[in-house]
Protein backbone atom coordinates (compact mmCIF):
# COMPACT_ATOMS: atom_id res chain seq x y z
CA UNK A 1 0.00 0.00 0.00
CA UNK A 2 1.34 3.39 -1.01
CA UNK A 3 1.09 6.51 1.14
CA UNK A 4 0.14 9.95 -0.17
CA UNK A 5 -0.36 13.46 1.20
CA UNK A 6 -3.53 15.54 0.72
CA UNK A 7 -4.39 18.54 2.87
CA UNK A 8 -2.71 17.64 6.18
CA UNK A 9 -3.66 13.97 6.00
CA UNK A 10 -1.75 10.87 5.01
CA UNK A 11 -3.81 8.60 2.75
CA UNK A 12 -3.06 4.92 2.35
CA UNK A 13 -4.12 3.50 -0.99
CA UNK A 14 -3.54 0.27 -2.91
CA UNK A 15 -4.29 2.10 -6.18
CA UNK A 16 -2.04 4.87 -7.53
CA UNK A 17 -3.02 8.48 -6.78
CA UNK A 18 -0.68 10.37 -9.13
CA UNK A 19 -2.31 13.73 -8.40
CA UNK A 20 -0.92 13.59 -4.85
CA UNK A 21 2.57 13.81 -3.44
CA UNK A 22 4.03 10.70 -1.82
CA UNK A 23 4.01 10.77 1.99
CA UNK A 24 7.10 9.89 3.98
CA UNK A 25 7.24 8.14 7.32
CA UNK A 26 5.36 5.29 8.90
CA UNK A 27 2.44 4.84 11.26
CA UNK A 28 -1.23 4.49 10.50
CA UNK A 29 -2.55 6.72 7.71
CA UNK A 30 -5.34 9.15 8.50
CA UNK A 31 -7.52 7.57 5.82
CA UNK A 32 -7.52 4.29 3.91
CA UNK A 33 -8.85 4.05 0.34
CA UNK A 34 -9.82 0.71 -1.18
CA UNK A 35 -11.11 0.26 -4.71
CA UNK A 36 -13.06 -2.97 -5.29
CA UNK A 37 -13.54 -4.88 -8.53
CA UNK A 38 -15.99 -3.15 -10.91
CA UNK A 39 -19.68 -3.93 -10.98
CA UNK A 40 -20.68 -4.39 -7.32
CA UNK A 41 -23.00 -1.61 -6.15
CA UNK A 42 -23.54 -0.91 -2.46
CA UNK A 43 -25.82 -3.45 -0.78
CA UNK A 44 -28.77 -2.53 1.43
CA UNK A 45 -32.32 -1.39 1.02
CA UNK A 46 -32.28 2.07 2.58
CA UNK A 47 -33.73 5.03 0.76
CA UNK A 48 -31.47 7.41 -1.13
CA UNK A 49 -31.45 11.19 -0.63
CA UNK A 50 -30.48 13.45 -3.53
CA UNK A 51 -27.71 15.81 -2.42
CA UNK A 52 -27.12 17.56 -5.74
CA UNK A 53 -28.20 17.53 -9.38
CA UNK A 54 -26.37 18.05 -12.62
CA UNK A 55 -27.00 20.87 -15.09
CA UNK A 56 -29.90 18.98 -16.64
CA UNK A 57 -31.63 18.30 -13.33
CA UNK A 58 -30.71 14.63 -13.02
CA UNK A 59 -29.42 13.36 -9.64
CA UNK A 60 -25.66 13.79 -9.46
CA UNK A 61 -24.88 12.76 -5.87
CA UNK A 62 -27.11 10.46 -3.82
CA UNK A 63 -26.62 9.77 -0.12
CA UNK A 64 -27.65 6.98 2.21
CA UNK A 65 -26.86 5.99 5.79
CA UNK A 66 -27.12 2.43 7.06
CA UNK A 67 -25.82 1.95 10.58
CA UNK A 68 -22.47 3.69 10.76
CA UNK A 69 -21.82 3.49 7.02
CA UNK A 70 -22.48 6.57 4.90
CA UNK A 71 -22.58 6.04 1.14
CA UNK A 72 -22.13 8.64 -1.56
CA UNK A 73 -23.43 7.38 -4.91
CA UNK A 74 -22.54 8.97 -8.23
CA UNK A 75 -25.17 7.27 -10.42
CA UNK A 76 -23.65 5.18 -13.18
CA UNK A 77 -20.11 5.91 -11.96
CA UNK A 78 -19.34 4.62 -8.46
CA UNK A 79 -20.45 4.20 -4.86
CA UNK A 80 -18.14 5.39 -2.07
CA UNK A 81 -18.76 3.82 1.35
CA UNK A 82 -17.38 5.85 4.26
CA UNK A 83 -16.73 3.47 7.15
CA UNK A 84 -15.11 3.43 10.58
CA UNK A 85 -16.21 6.94 11.50
CA UNK A 86 -14.46 8.32 8.43
CA UNK A 87 -11.27 6.29 8.80
CA UNK A 88 -11.72 4.33 5.58
CA UNK A 89 -13.40 4.72 2.19
CA UNK A 90 -14.38 1.81 -0.01
CA UNK A 91 -15.00 2.55 -3.69
CA UNK A 92 -17.34 0.32 -5.72
CA UNK A 93 -16.92 1.41 -9.34
CA UNK A 94 -19.36 0.66 -12.14
CA UNK A 95 -18.09 -1.30 -15.13
CA UNK A 96 -15.81 0.57 -17.50
CA UNK A 97 -15.18 3.68 -15.40
CA UNK A 98 -11.63 5.01 -16.00
CA UNK A 99 -9.28 5.34 -13.00
CA UNK A 100 -8.93 9.12 -13.46
CA UNK A 101 -12.69 9.53 -13.02
CA UNK A 102 -12.65 7.55 -9.78
CA UNK A 103 -9.70 9.58 -8.50
CA UNK A 104 -11.48 12.82 -9.34
CA UNK A 105 -14.64 11.79 -7.48
CA UNK A 106 -12.60 10.72 -4.46
CA UNK A 107 -10.18 13.68 -4.29
CA UNK A 108 -12.58 16.48 -5.14
CA UNK A 109 -15.84 15.40 -3.47
CA UNK A 110 -15.54 12.36 -1.21
CA UNK A 111 -12.33 13.38 0.58
CA UNK A 112 -13.59 16.90 1.48
CA UNK A 113 -16.81 15.35 2.80
CA UNK A 114 -14.84 12.92 4.96
CA UNK A 115 -12.68 15.75 6.30
CA UNK A 116 -15.86 17.63 7.25
CA UNK A 117 -17.32 14.52 8.87
CA UNK A 118 -14.27 14.30 11.09
CA UNK A 119 -14.75 17.83 12.37
CA UNK A 120 -12.90 19.99 9.85
CA UNK A 121 -14.34 23.03 8.08
CA UNK A 122 -14.10 22.57 4.30
CA UNK A 123 -15.56 25.14 1.91
CA UNK A 124 -16.17 25.09 -1.84
CA UNK A 125 -13.29 27.45 -2.49
CA UNK A 126 -9.82 28.03 -3.88
CA UNK A 127 -6.95 29.95 -2.32
CA UNK A 128 -3.60 31.47 -3.22
CA UNK A 129 -0.74 32.87 -1.22
CA UNK A 130 0.14 36.56 -1.02
CA UNK A 131 2.75 38.59 0.82
CA UNK A 132 0.65 38.92 3.98
CA UNK A 133 -1.01 35.52 3.92
CA UNK A 134 -3.66 33.78 1.84
CA UNK A 135 -6.60 35.03 -0.20
CA UNK A 136 -9.51 32.63 -0.74
CA UNK A 137 -12.33 32.58 -3.29
CA UNK A 138 -15.57 30.84 -2.36
CA UNK A 139 -18.45 30.22 -4.70
CA UNK A 140 -20.59 27.71 -6.54
CA UNK A 141 -19.38 25.54 -9.40
CA UNK A 142 -18.70 27.72 -12.42
CA UNK A 143 -18.23 30.94 -10.42
CA UNK A 144 -14.58 31.28 -11.47
CA UNK A 145 -12.65 30.09 -8.40
CA UNK A 146 -10.12 28.03 -10.33
CA UNK A 147 -9.64 30.67 -13.03
CA UNK A 148 -8.78 33.26 -10.37
CA UNK A 149 -6.41 30.86 -8.62
CA UNK A 150 -4.63 30.10 -11.91
CA UNK A 151 -4.38 33.79 -12.79
CA UNK A 152 -2.76 34.52 -9.43
CA UNK A 153 -0.44 31.52 -9.84
CA UNK A 154 0.66 32.84 -13.23
CA UNK A 155 1.72 36.02 -11.43
CA UNK A 156 3.92 34.00 -9.05
CA UNK A 157 1.54 33.50 -6.14
CA UNK A 158 1.64 29.98 -4.66
CA UNK A 159 -1.50 27.91 -5.09
CA UNK A 160 -3.06 26.69 -1.83
CA UNK A 161 -5.93 24.69 -3.29
CA UNK A 162 -8.63 24.40 -5.89
CA UNK A 163 -12.34 23.96 -5.06
CA UNK A 164 -11.96 22.39 -1.61
CA UNK A 165 -10.65 24.83 0.98
CA UNK A 166 -9.66 23.48 4.41
CA UNK A 167 -9.97 26.26 7.01
CA UNK A 168 -8.91 26.05 10.64
CA UNK A 169 -8.61 28.33 13.63
CA UNK A 170 -5.36 28.57 15.54
CA UNK A 171 -4.86 30.92 18.47
CA UNK A 172 -7.82 33.10 17.56
CA UNK A 173 -6.62 33.48 13.96
CA UNK A 174 -7.73 31.72 10.80
CA UNK A 175 -5.48 29.85 8.41
CA UNK A 176 -5.89 27.68 5.32
CA UNK A 177 -4.24 24.31 4.74
CA UNK A 178 -2.85 23.43 1.29
CA UNK A 179 -4.83 20.74 -0.54
CA UNK A 180 -2.78 19.12 -3.31
CA UNK A 181 -0.73 20.56 -6.20
CA UNK A 182 -3.23 20.85 -9.03
CA UNK A 183 -5.89 23.03 -10.64
CA UNK A 184 -8.96 22.17 -12.72
CA UNK A 185 -9.87 24.52 -15.57
CA UNK A 186 -12.25 24.58 -18.51
CA UNK A 187 -10.56 24.44 -21.94
CA UNK A 188 -11.70 28.01 -22.69
CA UNK A 189 -10.50 29.41 -19.36
CA UNK A 190 -8.52 32.63 -19.92
CA UNK A 191 -6.10 31.45 -17.23
CA UNK A 192 -5.18 28.15 -18.93
CA UNK A 193 -1.44 28.51 -19.64
CA UNK A 194 -0.60 27.68 -23.24
CA UNK A 195 -1.47 24.65 -25.33
CA UNK A 196 -1.08 21.12 -23.92
CA UNK A 197 2.48 19.98 -24.05
CA UNK A 198 3.96 23.51 -24.26
CA UNK A 199 7.61 23.82 -23.25
CA UNK A 200 7.96 20.03 -23.14
CA UNK A 201 5.50 19.58 -20.25
CA UNK A 202 2.79 16.90 -20.25
CA UNK A 203 0.17 19.64 -20.29
CA UNK A 204 -3.36 19.45 -18.91
CA UNK A 205 -5.15 16.09 -18.89
CA UNK A 206 -8.89 15.35 -18.68
CA UNK A 207 -10.30 15.41 -15.16
CA UNK A 208 -12.85 12.69 -15.91
CA UNK A 209 -14.25 10.90 -18.93
CA UNK A 210 -17.63 12.65 -18.63
CA UNK A 211 -16.25 16.21 -18.40
CA UNK A 212 -14.37 18.63 -20.67
CA UNK A 213 -12.60 20.09 -17.67
CA UNK A 214 -8.81 19.73 -17.58
CA UNK A 215 -6.51 18.94 -14.67
CA UNK A 216 -3.35 21.02 -14.61
CA UNK A 217 -0.37 19.95 -12.55
CA UNK A 218 1.23 22.99 -10.98
CA UNK A 219 4.74 21.93 -11.92
CA UNK A 220 3.66 21.38 -15.54
CA UNK A 221 2.56 25.00 -15.76
CA UNK A 222 5.52 26.43 -13.86
CA UNK A 223 3.27 27.29 -10.91
CA UNK A 224 4.34 26.83 -7.30
CA UNK A 225 2.31 25.16 -4.54
CA UNK A 226 2.02 26.51 -1.01
CA UNK A 227 4.23 24.43 1.26
CA UNK A 228 2.35 24.87 4.53
CA UNK A 229 -0.64 26.50 6.23
CA UNK A 230 -1.03 30.23 5.63
CA UNK A 231 -2.88 32.88 7.64
CA UNK A 232 -6.07 33.88 5.85
CA UNK A 233 -6.28 37.57 5.02
CA UNK A 234 -9.52 37.71 3.02
CA UNK A 235 -12.25 35.32 1.92
CA UNK A 236 -13.96 36.64 -1.20
CA UNK A 237 -17.45 35.45 -2.06
CA UNK A 238 -17.99 35.19 -5.83
CA UNK A 239 -21.31 35.90 -7.57
CA UNK A 240 -23.55 33.04 -8.59
CA UNK A 241 -22.87 31.73 -12.11
CA UNK A 242 -25.03 33.70 -14.54
CA UNK A 243 -25.57 36.58 -12.11
CA UNK A 244 -25.13 40.15 -13.30
CA UNK A 245 -21.55 41.27 -12.81
CA UNK A 246 -20.31 44.70 -11.76
CA UNK A 247 -19.03 46.86 -14.65
CA UNK A 248 -15.78 47.34 -12.72
CA UNK A 249 -14.01 45.39 -10.00
CA UNK A 250 -15.82 45.74 -6.67
CA UNK A 251 -14.86 44.40 -3.24
CA UNK A 252 -17.64 45.04 -0.73
CA UNK A 253 -18.09 44.25 2.97
CA UNK A 254 -20.86 41.77 3.82
CA UNK A 255 -23.09 41.73 6.92
CA UNK A 256 -22.09 38.89 9.23
CA UNK A 257 -25.45 37.18 8.84
CA UNK A 258 -25.20 37.20 5.05
CA UNK A 259 -21.61 35.94 5.22
CA UNK A 260 -22.62 33.16 7.61
CA UNK A 261 -25.43 31.89 5.41
CA UNK A 262 -23.21 32.00 2.32
CA UNK A 263 -20.44 29.97 3.97
CA UNK A 264 -22.81 27.38 5.47
CA UNK A 265 -24.41 26.89 2.05
CA UNK A 266 -20.97 26.34 0.52
CA UNK A 267 -19.61 23.93 3.12
CA UNK A 268 -18.97 20.25 2.53
CA UNK A 269 -21.05 17.82 4.62
CA UNK A 270 -21.18 14.03 4.59
CA UNK A 271 -24.30 13.39 6.66
CA UNK A 272 -27.26 15.73 5.99
CA UNK A 273 -29.42 13.58 8.28
CA UNK A 274 -27.40 14.50 11.38
CA UNK A 275 -29.08 17.74 12.59
CA UNK A 276 -26.99 17.92 15.77
CA UNK A 277 -23.78 17.93 13.77
CA UNK A 278 -25.16 20.50 11.32
CA UNK A 279 -26.33 22.76 14.14
CA UNK A 280 -22.97 22.48 15.88
CA UNK A 281 -21.17 23.48 12.70
CA UNK A 282 -23.50 26.44 12.24
CA UNK A 283 -22.89 27.67 15.78
CA UNK A 284 -19.16 27.18 15.49
CA UNK A 285 -19.01 29.19 12.30
CA UNK A 286 -21.29 31.91 13.73
CA UNK A 287 -18.70 32.69 16.40
CA UNK A 288 -15.65 32.26 14.17
CA UNK A 289 -13.31 35.15 13.31
CA UNK A 290 -13.61 33.84 9.74
CA UNK A 291 -16.79 35.89 9.23
CA UNK A 292 -14.89 39.13 9.70
CA UNK A 293 -12.69 38.25 6.72
CA UNK A 294 -15.52 37.75 4.21
CA UNK A 295 -16.05 40.26 1.42
CA UNK A 296 -18.11 40.18 -1.75
CA UNK A 297 -16.17 40.25 -5.02
CA UNK A 298 -17.68 41.12 -8.39
CA UNK A 299 -15.92 41.93 -11.65
CA UNK A 300 -16.57 41.91 -15.40
CA UNK A 301 -16.12 38.60 -17.17
CA UNK A 302 -13.25 38.18 -19.62
CA UNK A 303 -9.56 37.44 -19.39
CA UNK A 304 -8.66 41.07 -20.06
CA UNK A 305 -10.02 41.98 -16.60
CA UNK A 306 -8.05 39.41 -14.58
CA UNK A 307 -5.09 41.74 -14.02
CA UNK A 308 -7.37 44.40 -12.51
CA UNK A 309 -9.03 41.77 -10.31
CA UNK A 310 -5.66 40.61 -8.98
CA UNK A 311 -4.55 44.17 -8.21
CA UNK A 312 -7.83 44.98 -6.42
CA UNK A 313 -7.79 41.79 -4.37
CA UNK A 314 -4.18 42.27 -3.28
CA UNK A 315 -4.89 45.88 -2.29
CA UNK A 316 -7.92 44.76 -0.26
CA UNK A 317 -5.88 42.06 1.47
CA UNK A 318 -3.07 44.47 2.26
CA UNK A 319 -0.62 42.33 0.31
Amino acid sequence: MERYRAFDWTIGSAVPLPELRPAAGGGEPDLLLRVEAPGAAAAGAGEWTTLSRDGEGAPWILWRREGEVRTLRFPGLADFLVEGGGRSVRCLPAEGIPPETLRHLFLDTVLPCVLAHRGRLVLHGAAVGAAAGAVAFVGDSGAGKSTLAAAFAARGHPCVGDDALLVEEAGGAVRVVPAYPGLRLWPDSPALPGPPGAAGSPGPVPVAHYSDKLRLGLADAGFSPAEGPLPLRRLLLLPLPGARRAPAVRVDPLPRREALVALVERSFFLDPADPARMEGEFLRMASSPLLGLVRGLSYPLGGEHLGSVIDAVLAEAGA
